[in-house]
């Protein structure tokens, strides 16, 4: 949410990122701050919803994003997902800031690895570790529900994580990651939120135990 509701820019073109990384200090947590590149409103250039205008950079914008001080921290990068920026996107991003934590939503609904298929030819985690080429245990694969035997195979070697959100992912309906074949490929994975719906590291781990029970 980088921009007034609108899409008006902020004085501050960062006065979000500011807010941030103001609260961390308040409170006294270890931030790392993960900008968020959002280029477009879907596969192939789709235009952004009215809704989605507050999100969007451009390129300088987002350069100037990444400049926000993070006293104690870090800042790294965040193309939201292959459907929001485009694969030059991705690349700059990725050249852009090499050797930072990078985070992309990927594989999260079967709608968008069909509408990834569609617009690319290949599957989405695929697509992802052909562009980014190099560097990917930096990398957080956020859900990465959908993600076929192959490619779980593919980011356990790239020492990729599999940043997963038990919770969200059951609350939206999206489906469950394939831990056993993960893990046994040496796959890493963390826990995290991608909603509102409860903050509690304790709960995504038992609503992640208690999926793996259901399949």
């Amino acid at each position: 949410l980088h921009h007034q509701p609108d899409g008006r820019p902020y004085d501050a073109v960062n006065e979000m990122a500011q807010r941030i990384v103001a609260a961390a200090n308040t409170v006294g947590i270890g931030l790392t701050l993960l900008p968020v590149l959002y280029r477009q409103g879907g596969f192939l250039g789709k235009p952004a919803t009215p809704a989605q205008r507050r999100f969007l950079c451009d390129r300088d914008t987002y350069a100037r994003l990444m400049e926000t001080p993070v006293p104690g921290g870090t800042i790294g990068i965040a193309p939201h997902s292959l459907r929001a920026v485009t694969l030059d996107d991705l690349r700059w991003a990725s050249r852009a800031w090499p050797a930072r934590p990078a985070h992309i939503h990927v594989a999260e609904q079967e709608r968008e690895v069909a509408d990834c298929l569609a617009a690319h030819g290949r599957r989405p985690i695929d697509l992802l570790l052909d562009t980014i080429e190099s560097d990917t245990s930096r990398w957080c694969l956020v859900h990465a529900t959908h993600a076929d035997v192959a490619e779980l195979k593919r980011m356990a070697a790239a020492k990729a994580v599999a940043g997963l959100c038990p919770i969200t992912e059951a609350n939206l309906g999206d489906g469950l990651f394939d831990a056993p074949a993960y893990l046994a490929a040496d796959g890493r994975l963390g826990i995290g939120s991608d909603s509102l719906i409860r903050i509690s590291a304790a709960d995504e781990l038992r609503t992640l135990e208690y999926g793996q029970r259901l399949t």
